[in-house]
């Protein structure tokens, strides 16, 4: 509760032997809010405010919520930042791979195809057809890993204040780039079965 408070001894004492002390009075301001989170900045700016005026309150401030605050913030920030890329990382490998494994398989659904252009199936039929089955090889991993990512981050609730916000980003930006690779794996796959001599 005061400068370089853990060597110091507090005593209590009675008004009137408190008024024949001789000494400097000094005050300790304690301050509760409703939000700490939402009033973070202002406590923040208070306490770097008082440790400019009196340095010697500098292990208070290491040791105040404020500071741990600020720290552990620093940390989460990191934390999220890694979390994002690797995330994205893992897209990418998981969307290549199911790429490489659907155009690998092109040559041999060729014939296939050529077969059922020849028995007189229409073009946007066989499209459709394509589109629905790359489609469905696509969809079922991108619904696991929604659900394993919606899942997971219960276990990071201890590290993270809110894992759940603003987790709508991270959801489009996946979207977006997997409906990409969706999209060019169609449009590949379509160029080496659907050629016609």
């Amino acid at each position: 509760m005061v400068p370089n408070g853990l060597p110091k001894k507090i005593h209590l004492v009675s008004p009137k032997r408190w008024l024949s002390i001789d000494g400097q009075e000094k005050f300790v301001s304690y301050i509760n809010v409703k939000d700490f989170v939402h009033d973070f900045p202002v406590i923040n700016q208070i306490q770097k405010q008082q440790l400019r005026e009196n340095r010697d309150y500098k292990d208070t401030y290491l040791n105040s919520k404020p500071y741990y605050y600020s720290n552990v913030l620093g940390f989460t920030s990191a934390f999220e930042f890694m979390g994002f890329f690797l995330g994205i990382a893992f897209l990418t490998m998981l969307a290549s791979t199911l790429m490489f494994k659907v155009l690998s398989g092109a040559a041999s659904d060729k014939v296939r195809y050529q077969m059922l252009h020849e028995i007189g199936a229409r073009p946007h039929l066989l499209r459709s057809s394509i589109r629905k089955e790359i489609g469905t090889l696509f969809t079922m991993p991108a619904i696991l890993g929604i659900v394993d990512v919606l899942c997971g981050l219960q276990l990071f609730k201890t590290l993270l204040m809110s894992p759940y916000h603003n987790i709508w980003i991270p959801f489009t930006i996946f979207i977006v780039l997997y409906l990409g690779y969706y999209l060019l794996t169609v449009t590949l796959y379509e160029k080496n079965v659907l050629k016609t001599e």
